[in-house]
């Protein structure tokens, strides 16, 4: 946790820089961004390790995405891995950055005033953008692809996405209190969307638009959003609209330090204020962890870790465990949950030894007959029964299922990568390869200038010259 959080207040300041071109600016944003109250909801509420690694990873994507659709500058690569970093990351994360990319192509041929070049320049970069990132991604989306081609695969749950909106009163309130207990924004996020109506007026185009993306990822939060809406169409799989918060604290991060550099001129003024907000951050950090310990023990599931409450905790309230299983196999899912092997056509109890890399079942068998065993059948599973290779024709309602001889039979189950997939992660290798490359060549010096290094030619035109 240590080396992550250093990491993400070094990448913060990295790219806060870039934006603000000024290293007090830059402090500024990475310590909000940092202390930001829906990232430590992230790590110690939710253990949310996967989002709260991609939080790291936003503040390039938009960089990058900024610069390409605003400044026309060509940032083709660094956006395709910065992307390619967040799709191996957090796909939902992925997505809503996506949306915010198009909601930026939007306002840019909204504000252009040579709209056909822009669109023109835009589209072309984004679209090479595109086809890098997919190459460069290849490793996660072709396996995926061929699963779900190969069998009907379990999407995740689905929540009401209106019913879990926050509503505009308990958004306030758990801000206010700095409850890490809950999905909030925190008083960092309500800073960000009252303090700049103060100095409205004195924003330019740019600084409106950056607070419009903090009112508006707040009020898509809310139960003010009509979410009911969306809730037959792909966008259901946010399952919670609170995730969005991902977004509202960087944009809240950005509008805090624009407001921060517009009414500090004076340098040593502008040092005693960041110190006085990375005081008052670590105050209101401190008195969250405080009320945080207080207030989890009142939650439902709670459980004081021990070596005693270890198994249990490791157990209870688990959630999700038949997402992407396959269709059919959900159909057995009280025999799944059982770890039961239905030989002929009982269920009993399976003896099985699981190890890093496959599970052997051992079945006792009266006679030759089918043997089902509680192991999802996906495309590359290998099977072996007492030593020797069971062809293809091993699936059977989503699971293992193989033919046994009469006595005591070892079925081997493990599973590899097909040849298709294994190139997928070969292209995304090279890819990476020649990007690295690419970047080298490109920023590495065309000649060195060490003066032992200069070459013959240039010698000899330095005599003539003489």
């Amino acid at each position: 946790f240590f080396i992550y959080t250093k990491y993400f207040i070094l990448s913060s300041f990295y790219y806060g820089e870039k934006f603000f071109k000024k290293i007090d600016a830059a402090f500024l944003f990475s310590c909000l961004y940092t202390f930001a109250t829906y990232r430590t909801v992230d790590i110690y509420y939710r253990s949310a390790i996967a989002e709260a690694i991609a939080l790291t990873i936003i503040p390039a994507v938009l960089y990058y995405a900024y610069g390409l659709i605003f400044n026309r500058e060509k940032k083709v690569i660094a956006l395709s891995v910065s992307i390619s970093l967040l799709v191996y990351t957090h796909v939902l994360t992925t997505l809503l950055c996506s949306a915010l990319i198009a909601c930026m192509i939007i306002v840019r041929l909204f504000l252009s005033k040579q709209i056909k070049n822009d669109i023109k320049f835009v589209v072309v970069n984004l679209v090479k953008a595109v086809f890098l990132t997919c190459a460069l991604t290849s490793y996660f989306w072709y396996p995926m692809l061929q699963q779900m081609n190969y069998q009907e695969i379990h999407s995740p749950f689905k929540t009401d996405l209106q019913l879990e909106a926050l509503s505009i009163s308990d958004s306030i309130i758990q801000a206010l209190n700095n409850d890490i207990t809950t999905y909030t924004m925190g008083l960092l996020g309500l800073v960000a969307l009252i303090f700049p109506l103060f100095i409205l007026k004195e924003m330019e185009k740019k600084e409106k638009i950056i607070y419009v993306g903090v009112v508006s990822t707040w009020v898509c939060v809310t139960n003010l959003f009509p979410w009911f809406l969306f809730q037959k169409t792909p966008i259901s799989l946010l399952q919670f609209p609170w995730r969005i918060l991902g977004i509202q604290i960087f944009f809240s991060s950005m509008i805090i330090t624009l407001v921060f550099m517009k009414k500090t001129m004076n340098k040593k003024y502008s040092w005693l204020i960041i110190g006085a907000t990375v005081v008052f951050l670590l105050v209101t950090s401190i008195a969250a962890k405080e009320n945080y310990a207080k207030v989890i023990q009142s939650k439902h599931g709670h459980i004081v870790i021990n070596e005693e409450t270890l198994p249990r905790y490791t157990t209870s309230d688990m959630g999700g465990l038949y997402d992407y299983a396959p269709t059919e196999a959900i159909k057995e899912r009280p025999h799944l949950e059982k770890h039961e092997v239905k030989v002929g056509e009982s269920w009993e109890k399976g003896k099985y030894k699981a190890a890093d890399n496959n599970i052997t079942y051992t079945v006792a068998s009266n006679k030759k007959q089918k043997v089902t065993v509680p192991v999802y059948a996906y495309l590359g599973t290998q099977v072996k029964v007492n030593g020797k290779v069971v062809n293809d024709s091993y699936k059977k309602h989503g699971l293992v299922n193989v033919d046994v001889n009469a006595g005591e039979n070892k079925i081997e189950i493990t599973t590899k990568y097909t040849p298709t997939a294994l190139m997928a992660l070969w292209i995304s290798i090279l890819t990476y390869c020649l990007v690295v490359y690419s970047s080298f060549k490109r920023f590495a010096p065309n000649k060195l200038k060490d003066s032992r290094y200069v070459t013959k030619k240039e010698i000899n035109k330095k005599n003539e010259n003489k």
